[in-house]
């Protein structure tokens, strides 16, 4: 309830009545459950006080958050390498421990090789460019190239390859259909 002061030199007694806290312990894993070390952790309490805290999962995929308030939160988490998201919202209740699962979004890995135009013969040092997801790379010394931790729901991808120059010298359209599979 409100305090409310009507007259002039009235005293009003306002207490304020602080949330309480609890921890939220949170275990990442991928999508097809298996856990995810070094998952950069972020939550959020959506009480309409502004309070976060960033960390990362361990070895097993779990990252603890102590002096969280109490009501409900949202717990977003990456890959280690920033491509795939999940993140999930819970309330937490005073003094509480609360186990939540964030799975992050479907991955898959994207390879090939890249060829001279007779077909045969690899291309080193020639940067690939994967998109959506603005990402890039260069082929090695037998012409491969790799994108893992590549979010299916993305899909399809433009794959291109420019030479030194800079110019697009090759492209290919290339769907990712489920997690797990490599592309080749």
């Amino acid at each position: 309830t409100a305090a409310r002061l009507v007259n002039p030199d009235e005293e009003v007694t306002a207490n304020l009545v602080l949330l309480g806290t609890g921890s939220v312990e949170v275990s990442v894993v991928d999508a097809d459950g298996e856990p995810v070390s070094l998952a950069r952790v972020r939550i959020a309490s959506l009480t309409g006080f502004e309070r976060e805290a960033f960390g990362l999962a361990d070895a097993v995929g779990i990252a603890r958050f102590d002096g969280v308030l109490a009501g409900p939160f949202v717990v977003e988490a990456n890959d280690p390498g920033l491509t795939l998201t999940g993140s999930v919202e819970s309330v937490l209740l005073p003094g509480e421990v609360a186990p939540v699962t964030v799975r992050l979004e479907a991955g898959g890995v994207l390879q090939g090789r890249v060829l001279a135009p007779d077909g045969l013969t690899p291309q080193r040092d020639v940067r690939v460019r994967l998109n959506p997801g603005d990402r890039s790379t260069f082929s090695d010394a037998v012409g491969r190239y790799r994108f893992e931790a590549v979010p299916v729901s993305q899909s399809p991808f433009a794959l291109t390859a420019h030479d030194a120059r800079g110019p697009r010298r090759a492209s290919e359209r290339v769907v990712l259909a489920e997690h797990g599979v490599i592309v080749i």
